[in-house]
């Protein structure tokens, strides 16, 4: 039970990171919304999985 708690946690907070990630990516001038948008689509076909 304690295992699946910790992984929930830390899933959680691996894609709260990520997410700060992606948002602070989306500011880099050029390549920013490239970047944004690959890293966006990479984390939604983890999931969909």
């Amino acid at each position: 039970m304690m295992t699946m708690i910790a992984q929930k946690i830390y899933s959680c907070l691996m894609l709260s990171i990520f997410f700060v990630e992606i948002s602070a990516i989306s500011y880099i001038p050029y390549i920013g919304k490239i970047l944004n948008f690959l890293l966006l689509s990479w984390i939604y076909a983890y999931y969909s999985f």
